[in-house]
């Protein structure tokens, strides 16, 4: 058990990856690989050597991880934000981890940034997953298998959304920063789509603008405002799907967002892009 000045408390443990000290040295000797076991040809020196160089890895390792695991979940959990999914996804990149798999990492890097990328690519990899489940269907199987439950079919489904969800929330509020009555506009058009009512005219939606912004905007105006804030969120949303999958990549982009079902809000704006 860890003492109550030990790193590894969870008071100590930090939920945002800033505050976190980076001690560079340790996070590479963590995230290295195996070290190897020792062999049958080896001497006892060379076994002693071996096995306390395992167990200094694995204390390594057990310190890293537990410094960096509620800030990781919770960045997890800011995309997908369903408990078993940031679970599962977590303990995949333990797995990695343990494996050696994360030995890629260079002490010339900000270690946050490269976790956040490892954390970031697990993400996308379970997503993946789980729409390759959805989409081969049902298997065959035996008569004693027990079916999935409603809960379970519908998880990838409520994977997608959530990611869907994250994606427009951000570039939503990515328009809001850079023009408030873009954002406005967005807002009436999405609420009467959210409430299966006709999208407002150019008239209505001038008359909304004008008691939000307490000036008078005109139907034309309106027109172009709706128009220019469409615009505006298309490529926002091209924008923060190139910074989830931390690419500026036109291909990966479109590819994220066919897979996350968000190419219909930007097609447009990525060939304009595409384009330039």
């Amino acid at each position: 058990m860890t003492s109550s000045n030990s790193p590894e408390t969870p008071s100590r443990q930090q939920s945002h990856f800033d505050r976190i000290p980076t001690e560079k040295s340790a996070v590479k000797r963590a995230v290295d690989k195996p070290v190897s076991p020792p062999s049958p040809e080896d001497d006892a020196d060379a076994q002693r050597e071996k096995n306390e160089a395992r167990d200094r890895q694995r204390l390594d390792r057990e310190r890293q991880v537990k410094r960096y695991q509620v800030a990781s979940m919770a960045y997890i959990g800011a995309m997908l934000r369903d408990p078993e999914a940031v679970s599962a996804v977590w303990e995949q990149v333990i797995f990695k981890w343990l494996e050696g798999k994360l030995s890629g990492y260079d002490e010339s890097q900000s270690f946050r940034t490269y976790l956040k990328t490892v954390l970031r690519n697990e993400v996308f990899a379970y997503g993946r997953g789980q729409k390759r489940e959805r989409e081969a269907g049902p298997r065959r199987m035996d008569s004693t298998y027990d079916q999935p439950d409603a809960l379970e079919a519908t998880a990838s489904i409520a994977f997608d959304r959530k990611l869907q969800d994250t994606v427009i929330d951000r570039a939503l509020l990515a328009v809001q920063q850079e023009d408030t009555i873009y954002y406005e506009a967005l807002r009436i058009l999405m609420q009467a789509v959210a409430s299966e009512q006709k999208s407002p005219k150019s008239r209505e939606l001038a008359a909304m603008l004008s008691e939000i912004g307490g000036t008078t905007i005109s139907e034309d105006n309106a027109r172009q405002i709706k128009k220019r804030a469409r615009q505006m969120f298309s490529r926002k949303i091209i924008d923060q799907v190139g910074q989830f999958i931390d690419s500026t990549d036109l291909d990966k982009i479109e590819k994220a967002l066919r897979d996350w079902n968000l190419i219909a809000y930007c097609e447009k704006a990525l060939q304009e892009r595409r384009d330039k």
